[in-house]
């Protein structure tokens, strides 16, 4: 099973934000263990870059970045792409 994961996902995980911590843990545990094939969007990784520096600093949050690099796949959407979809 291939899963697109938000950004806001990522980010409750990461930044172990209440409520969602323990759903967002459960997604990357699964995840882990190979149940799915998770995809994030290009731009998601510069969103929780932005986001997550407020609390992390550079240093850790490019770490969690890289880990997170690991184990998802990027899509990329280009104008091909977006038209294709739009049809």
């Amino acid at each position: 099973m291939k899963v697109l994961l938000d950004t806001d996902v990522i980010l409750d995980f990461i930044l172990q934000r209440q409520p969602f911590y323990a759903e967002a843990k459960e997604i990357f545990v699964n995840l882990a263990n190979g149940n799915f094939e998770a995809y994030v969007c290009d731009i998601t990784i510069l969103n929780i870059f932005y986001i997550a520096r407020k609390q992390f600093d550079t240093i850790q949050i490019r770490a969690e970045i890289f880990k997170l690099l690991q184990i998802v796949n990027i899509c990329s959407a280009d104008q091909q792409i977006l038209r294709k979809a739009l049809t």
